[in-house]
C-alpha cells in the first residue's frame, strides 16, 4: 500500500465529473459548531457525552478547522459490554481525550477528496494515523465505513463512521477487548 501523508488543509471538492460517489447520507449547509452539529444530528449522542467526558468541548467548538470522523451510537454500541461506561469515567480522561483525538484530522477533508486519497495515511491531532481507502466508491477510514458524509459544520466536516477507531494494538482483538482494557 502506497503511504501519503495527504494534506486536507487544501482540499477542496471541486465537483468535477468522474468524482466518486459519496455514501448514501448528505446534509445540509453548516448551522453550528462540530459539537453543536454533531449533537443535532441524532446519531452522535455518545460520541457528544464522550467529547465531554474527555474535556474537549472547547476544541471542538471553536480552535483549529478539522474533519471529524465520527462513530455513530450504534459504533459505540458494538463495543465489548462496559467499554463505553469505563471510558467516561474521570480517571480515564486522558486516555478517552487520546481515543478521541485520533478521531480527528486537521483540516477539510471532504468526501470527494477522501475518495481520491485511497491507498493512504492522515495523520490525526492525536498524533495518530488513519488509513483511507475507497473501494466501489464508498470510503473506509481505517476500516470502518464513512455512513454519513459531509457534515458540515462553522468550525469544519463531520464524516459518521460505523465503528470506533481503536488504537491500532487495539484493532484486532477489540471483541475479544475485557471491560476496561483501555
Amino acid at each position: 500500500a502506497l503511504m501519503l501523508a495527504a494534506s486536507p488543509l487544501l482540499a477542496q471538492d471541486s465537483g468535477a465529473p468522474g468524482a466518486t460517489a459519496a455514501p448514501a447520507k448528505q446534509a445540509a449547509p453548516p448551522t453550528g459548531d462540530l459539537l453543536t452539529t454533531a449533537a443535532a444530528a441524532g446519531e452522535f449522542k455518545t460520541l457528544a457525552r464522550a467529547i465531554d467526558a474527555a474535556g474537549m468541548t472547547e476544541q471542538l467548538q471553536g480552535g483549529q478547522f478539522v474533519t471529524l470522523f465520527a462513530p455513530t451510537d450504534a459504533a459505540f454500541a458494538a463495543l465489548p459490554p462496559g467499554t463505553v461506561e469505563t471510558l467516561l469515567k474521570p480517571e480515564n480522561q486522558a486516555q478517552l481525550k487520546q481515543l478521541l483525538s485520533n478521531h480527528l484530522v486537521p483540516g477539510y477533508a471532504t468526501s470527494a477528496f477522501l475518495a481520491q486519497q485511497s491507498n493512504s495515511v492522515m495523520e490525526t491531532v492525536g498524533g495518530g494515523q488513519v488509513a483511507i481507502n475507497t473501494a466501489d466508491g464508498k470510503v473506509t477510514v481505517s476500516g470502518a465505513h464513512v455512513v454519513t458524509a459531509d457534515v458540515s459544520a462553522t468550525n469544519g466536516l463531520i464524516h459518521g463512521i460505523d465503528k470506533v477507531l481503536l488504537p491500532a494494538d487495539r484493532q484486532a482483538s477489540s471483541s475479544a477487548a475485557p471491560t476496561g482494557a483501555f
